[in-house]
């Protein structure tokens, strides 16, 4: 009669070998390490192995409890939902599944947004860049007023309404008022005819400009005046810079001889500046076509600067800090003249 067997699954026991020594431990365990590594399934992402060749093509097995197991399980349930809450939607509007928002909150965050500068900066600068380019009015200028413009409106709308200005009732407050009326109306005039001068201006040289076009078409150029179409728009920019530290006026233009310097508050300039130079004078030499070549107008361009800066020693004088400011702009004109000069050469023929 045989004895009832301790294992019931009826698999053999393992016989357990007596290794002499330690080298044929290490050698057995490494046998059994790679057995057990090859009974593993494969994983569902050993393609890249496959490509390189490390392995062989088979069929992978999942094994259990892994989530991709079980997500897959419901993945047709889950699509068929997701498709049927989602019918006749534009799943790419992402606009119009969003909550609607308050109108009290949306008032209050462009207010808050407002009331920072540093968030109105990039717009005003937005504003500016695509601002035409005026005469008589470089970017500086521009900036400033388009900052006086912008405090403007905002104290404007810190005004209270003219429903709720209090009406004078003495004489004394209707004579104010008055006053401060007929202020607000001059300075109104003086925009407009400021205005109306700009425009003036800027019609005037458009239409000599094409004049100009007109003439080099039908009549053929000197080389005095081949010139002068190179080096005038710089003259013309010089001539319309105006200065608001200064009052809006171009000194430059003021022809200061031996006659006048006295009346003109410089009685010892002609003590320190040998020889004199204005944007009046070039203005004459440009007009006749005295210059010979770019290097003429050039050197009495930088002579005018030079005389101002020598004059005018003192850094914090303002006519120095006009002649720095205009001095910077010829030099960038000057520059980019010569680039399209030097350009123009090299693609001539040899």
């Amino acid at each position: 009669m045989s004895t009832p067997s301790s294992n019931p699954a009826g698999v053999a026991a393992p016989v357990t070998k007596v290794t002499s020594n330690e080298e044929d431990l290490r050698a057995e365990l490494r046998s059994v390490m790679l057995k057990l590594r090859k009974r593993e399934p494969l994983d569902p992402t050993y393609k890249r192995l496959l490509m390189n060749g490390v392995v062989t093509p088979r069929r992978p097995v999942l094994p259990k409890g892994r989530i991709y197991k079980r997500v897959g399980t419901r993945l047709r349930e889950r699509v068929e939902n997701y498709i049927e809450q989602n019918r006749g939607k534009d799943l790419y509007d992402r606009i119009s599944q969003r909550q609607p928002l308050e109108e009290d909150k949306m008032r209050a965050a462009l207010t808050l947004r407002e009331a920072k500068d540093h968030e109105q900066q990039a717009l005003l600068e937005a504003t500016l860049s695509s601002l035409p380019r005026r005469n008589g009015m470089d970017e500086m200028s521009r900036r400033r007023h388009m900052e006086g413009i912008a405090m403007g409106l905002q104290n404007r709308e810190k005004v209270p309404p003219r429903a709720f200005t209090p009406v004078p009732t003495t004489a004394a407050e209707q004579i104010e008022a008055a006053r401060q009326q007929a202020e607000l109306e001059q300075k109104r005039e003086q925009a407009r005819a400021q205005e109306e001068t700009r425009r003036k201006r800027e019609d005037d040289d458009r239409r000599q400009r094409e004049e100009e076009i007109e003439q080099r078409r039908n009549t053929v150029e000197t080389p005095q005046q081949a010139l002068r179409r190179i080096y005038y728009p710089i003259f013309k920019k010089l001539w319309d810079m105006d200065f608001p530290h200064l009052g809006g006026i171009n000194p430059f233009r003021i022809v200061i001889d031996r006659e006048n310097c006295a009346s003109v508050g410089a009685p010892d300039y002609f003590d320190v500046i040998e020889t004199p130079m204005n944007l009046s004078y070039i203005q004459q030499k440009v007009d006749s076509l005295t210059y010979e070549n770019l290097g003429g107008f050039f050197s009495d361009v930088e002579l005018m600067l030079k005389n101002a800066l020598k004059y005018n020693s003192d850094p914090s004088n303002p006519y120095r800090i006009a002649a720095e400011e205009m001095r910077k702009r010829y030099l960038k004109m000057a520059k980019k003249v010569m680039a399209v000069l030097k350009q123009n050469q090299r693609r001539q023929p040899s």
